[in-house]
């Protein structure tokens, strides 16, 4: 006899009749968890369920047993969603980024995540286990203007979730201060030089002139 959500307990003889073989001999039935999430049961992730046994001989049934431990219904939590760059991380050598839990937590609390990025086209390795923050920082060495790949599991006490849709990150950051360019002039025009330096892991893909005005104050960006 199971509990339904009323509070009133009826058998599920499609999975757990006490009638057959099997049950009696193993003592055991296994009863599929749609099943208690529908109707007349009706019981929601996170939820207890309860069972109560009885048994029959030649000379007739027993009294109910006491109602058992109530196992709580829990799933694998849903995959991680909205993997993110954290730019305030994100350098050329390392890369941070954040996520969200996904719709359900599985009925249970999720305990910690586990990180993994691609290593080669294809190739998932694992980083990280046992993280407790929604957010996760490289330990490894990177390469300067590489992009990596990476997705999170969310594990409760059931086990890990499907893995997130992943997220690609540059390893780069802005590029260096270019230093004091070299003005000449000849015949009536003026150039304007400056050495390249360090772009940051990414490519430079635009400079920004600035000329100042014979007052000494404003400056005119050419276009």
């Amino acid at each position: 006899m199971i509990k339904q959500s009323d509070g009133l307990y009826s058998e599920q003889l499609d999975n757990c009749d006490g009638r057959w073989a099997s049950l009696v001999r193993d003592q055991t039935c296994t009863i599929p968890l749609l099943v208690l999430q529908a109707a007349p049961y009706n019981w929601a992730l996170g939820d207890s369920i309860y069972a109560k046994v009885s048994a029959s001989n030649v000379w007739g049934e027993s009294a109910m047993s006491n109602s058992g431990n109530g196992a709580i219904v829990v799933l694998i939590p849903s995959p991680p969603i909205n993997l993110l760059n954290n730019p305030s991380v994100t350098t050329d050598l390392i890369i941070g980024f954040t996520w969200s839990d996904g719709l359900q937590t599985g009925g249970a609390p999720i305990t910690e995540y586990r990180v993994s990025y691609d290593r080669a086209a294809g190739t998932w390795v694992t980083l990280a286990t046992g993280v407790t923050t929604k957010s996760y920082t490289t330990a490894i060495t990177l390469i300067s203007g590489q992009y990596y790949s990476f997705k999170v599991e969310a594990k409760n006490s059931v086990g890990y979730s499907l893995a997130s849709a992943p997220v690609t990150i540059l390893a780069a950051t802005i590029p260096l201060q270019p230093v004091a360019p070299v003005t000449s002039e000849s015949e009536s025009v003026i150039t304007v030089t400056w050495p390249a330096r360090y772009d940051g892991g990414a490519a430079i893909t635009s400079y920004q002139v600035t000329f100042r005005a014979s007052d000494g104050l404003t400056y005119y960006e050419m276009p």
